[in-house]
């Protein structure tokens, strides 16, 4: 077993400072929207002068999608080799449903791979606790409320876009994702604390184990 907490925790500043880029530029097209006729700008003329509160929001938002973008590789990057690690972590101790490679291999899928992502997490979450229970480890828990939740925003965001593509489904589209993506982040985080126990507990047993064999 490995050690992954090092690996939790840059996946999970990453997560973080993806959600915050991404709330970031939803807030500044929000006031661009609410103080701008932006299907106006959208159909002006090429050689119309754009308003200059406009332009600097529409280049901030430009700048704030650019991070977000280069963040969320970055994050996805960490997550597939953190999940890779975890898989194989807990299966030295227990069964899943995923193996290491099925579990990166799956969540790669394009648009099925979220749903993916969403069962392997979820029974990830269940057989850790399932066997820091049974060792009678003291851990803070998952909740898989906020995992159903992340998931049910999630696709709910995807499911508004079929409305129409007005703004304001738009805007509900985006505070859906938003809003699922910070309840994953909450699940997510004691999630890596047990992880931290676990890898505690098993070379604490190796240990054992080797005294016990002097």
């Amino acid at each position: 077993m490995q050690d992954n907490t090092k690996l939790g925790k840059r996946t999970l500043f990453w997560m973080k400072a993806t959600f915050i880029w991404a709330l970031i530029s939803a807030v500044l097209g929000l006031i661009l929207i609410l103080t701008n006729d932006v299907h106006a700008l959208m159909n002006a003329a090429p050689e119309a002068p754009v308003p200059t509160g406009a332009m600097v929001l529409i280049v901030a938002i430009a700048i704030g999608c650019l991070v977000f973008g280069i963040g969320a590789a970055v994050a996805g990057i960490f997550w597939l080799f953190w999940l890779f690690r975890t898989t194989k972590n807990l299966r030295k101790v227990t069964t899943t449903k995923f193996s290491p490679w099925a579990a990166v291999i799956c969540t790669c899928i394009p648009y099925l791979g979220y749903l993916l992502d969403f069962i392997i997490f979820r029974d990830l979450a269940k057989k850790q606790q399932c066997y820091l229970r049974s060792i009678g480890v003291d851990f803070p828990p998952v909740n898989l409320f906020l995992v159903n939740g992340w998931f049910l925003l999630s696709v709910l965001s995807g499911v508004v876009q079929i409305f129409g593509d007005s703004t304001m489904i738009l805007g509900l589209s985006i505070a859906f994702a938003l809003l699922g993506f910070y309840l994953f982040i909450q699940a997510f985080k004691p999630y890596i604390v047990q992880e931290r126990m676990l890898f505690a507990r098993y070379e604490e047993d190796r240990v054992r184990e080797f005294e016990a064999q002097r």
